[in-house]
Formats: structure tokens, C-alpha cells, sequence
């Protein structure tokens, strides 16, 4: 690789990890007046992980924003949590959910693995 392949890379994970960092839940950007709403949940989901991780180091960042609309915020979370976890396993979600019914009746993994 050569090094201006190299710098390419490197800018471009250095701008997908400020994108990704913009809107952390807990960041202070919502407030009572101002709560996140649906699709704020749903960014909020979609870098869940990387919330988890930057708080470790930085004090008030959370998975989950305190100042949100309630079940608007809550269906754009989860939807977006569900939607990460089918496509990285389709039958966890059934699994967890339905458990040995599912395992009988599925046929689309016979081996039930994910």
C-alpha cells in the first residue's frame, strides 16, 4: 500500500469516527426543551457501540439520551437495535424470544447457528 493510499485511509477513518461521534446520547445537544425524538433513536442506535466505548473515557456520554420524547425516541432505538441484529444474526432475536418453539420450526438455518 502506498503511503498516499495509506493518508486516504487514515482521513477517511479519522471523518467516519467524527461522524460518528457527532451526536452522542448524553453529549448535553438535548435537553427538556429539546428532546431527541424518533430519529434521533434511531442514530442513537445505529452507534450504540461506539457510545458504549467513548464512554469508558469521557464522563456523561450515554447508550441511551435521558431528554427524549418517550415511545417515539424508545421505537427508534429498538428499531434500529433489531435491525443490527438481523442482519448480523437473522434468528437471534426469534431465539431469544421463542426459544425451542423456533429452533423446531426453522428452516431457513438448518443448523441454527448463527
Amino acid at each position: 500500500m502506498s503511503h498516499r493510499s495509506r493518508t486516504a485511509l487514515f482521513l477517511l477513518l479519522a471523518f467516519a469516527a467524527l461522524c460518528l461521534t457527532a451526536c452522542l446520547p448524553g453529549d448535553g445537544r438535548n435537553t427538556a426543551a429539546q428532546p431527541a425524538g424518533f430519529w434521533t433513536g434511531i442514530w442513537h442506535g445505529w452507534i450504540a457501540p461506539v457510545s458504549l466505548v467513548v464512554g469508558l473515557f469521557k464522563h456523561g456520554i450515554r447508550v441511551y439520551e435521558a431528554h427524549n420524547t418517550g415511545w417515539w425516541y424508545d421505537a427508534g432505538l429498538l428499531y434500529r437495535h433489531h435491525r443490527g441484529l438481523r442482519r448480523h444474526c437473522p434468528h437471534a432475536l426469534a431465539k431469544a424470544t421463542l426459544g425451542k418453539e423456533f429452533s423446531h420450526g426453522a428452516k431457513l438455518n438448518q443448523r441454527n447457528e448463527c
